[in-house]
């Protein structure tokens, strides 16, 4: 987390980072946790121990109960030159936000998009959909369909981290949309970290 809170205080400013002369941000712990979940990748084998030996279970899959976001991996959360950009949102907002895929001395084909927030303790005893503030992560590309996060069909209402990740090509379009639910924009503040050629 220091190395991820350096990161934004020396190379960001102004939601992007990496650009020259950018002022540094005072990153807060939700973005610092938007930004390191979102470089997470899949973990391909998870073990269990059964008496004294490890025994491979089934194959998993990104967002699995197993695994949540997967393993940590700073070289993905925090792009270097050539492997990517990042883009940020770190505070109160209208939750509309667009990006432009830009390939041009950029590897990454894909976009990563990760919503994080600090929830109020839930009141209510025994709750088994404890969100006081439940905010909703939506991503389209070249107004195709809407893609929900962590794997899901539709809207996750039981986390406080939601992450997309979809292909993109030179060009286009990615609206992406945070809505409170109850709500037509958010009322508490969030963070939103974006990887990619963008």
């Amino acid at each position: 987390a220091l190395l991820v809170r350096e990161y934004f205080e020396t190379r960001c400013g102004d939601g992007r980072c990496g650009g020259r002369g950018d002022a540094g941000h005072d990153p807060s712990g939700a973005l610092i946790k938007a930004a390191l979940l979102n470089g997470a990748r899949p973990v391909t084998e998870i073990y269990s121990l059964i008496g004294d030996r490890a025994v491979l279970d089934a194959a998993t899959r990104p967002h699995d109960a197993r695994q949540g976001f997967g393993a940590l991996d700073l070289s993905r959360s925090l792009p270097l030159e050539g492997a990517g950009r990042l883009r940020f949102h770190d505070g109160a907002g209208d939750g509309d936000h667009r990006f432009a895929a830009d390939a041009e001395g950029c590897a990454a084909r894909e976009l990563w998009i990760t919503l994080t927030w600090a929830d109020a303790p839930s009141t209510e005893k025994g709750c088994f959909r404890c969100l006081v503030h439940d905010l909703d992560l939506t991503v389209r590309v070249r107004g195709g369909p809407v893609r929900y996060p962590n794997g899901r069909a539709t809207k996750d209402d039981r986390n406080t981290a939601e992450r997309v990740c979809v292909a993109v090509s030179h060009g286009d379009r990615i609206d992406v949309r945070v809505r409170e639910a109850g709500n037509a924009l958010p009322s508490i503040e969030y963070a939103l970290v974006a990887t990619g050629c963008i």
